[in-house]
């Protein structure tokens, strides 16, 4: 089986503990990334299925699979 594709050009990060839950630090992060010119203007977001797969995160809560 081939490596997948990463889903971001930049890492992503999820913590256990802390403020907020997962859906407030995915939220963090891609606003940290268009605010530091990471995520550019016109970069295309992968679905949604893809991230949840990806960091194992359920599309419309903010839990873990």
């Amino acid at each position: 089986m081939a490596p997948e594709e990463p889903v971001f050009e930049f890492p992503l990060s999820f913590g256990t503990g802390g403020t907020g839950g997962l859906v407030r630090q995915l939220h963090g992060q891609l606003r940290a990334a268009i605010l530091d010119r990471r995520l550019l203007p016109g970069s295309r977001l992968p679905s949604t299925r893809r991230v949840a797969g990806a960091y194992r995160l359920a599309r419309n809560t903010n839990r873990c699979l």
